[in-house]
């Protein structure tokens, strides 16, 4: 997908980092910078790559605690499972794994704040 030109709107002291192959690559491009108390800064512009359904960034999920358990390898296939715990007409309390097979690498925790329902077409 192609970035927009955003050169002008990218605060001063802020540099491209170098070019990052796999997940970074794919979520991009970064900045940083070094402030005068040696402080490192990353930055990045937002697009439609990074928004959910809603287009907002991450505007909805009020709390989210993730735990890596275990390496996936490349190639593997991943699912998500999520249990719903709870649903209030603004909140929904869910737990939620990650799995490659029968293994775990990944549990979270998440408290969503809830919109209008969206019609998904499976």
């Amino acid at each position: 997908m192609a970035t927009p030109d955003i050169a002008s709107e990218i605060p001063a002291g802020f540099g491209p980092m170098p070019h990052m192959d796999g997940f970074i690559a794919h979520t991009g491009p970064f900045y940083a910078r070094v402030d005068a108390h040696h402080k490192l800064t990353y930055g990045f512009h937002t697009d439609k790559r990074h928004g959910n359904p809603n287009s907002v960034i991450h505007g909805a999920t009020m709390t989210l605690t993730s735990n890596f358990v275990a390496g996936a390898k490349v190639g593997q296939w991943i699912e998500a499972h999520v249990d719903l715990r709870r649903l209030s007409s603004g909140h929904a309390w869910l737990d939620g794994e990650l799995r490659a097979g029968d293994r775990v690498v990944m549990t979270a925790v998440a408290l969503f704040s809830v919109f209008e329902p969206r019609r998904w077409q499976l």
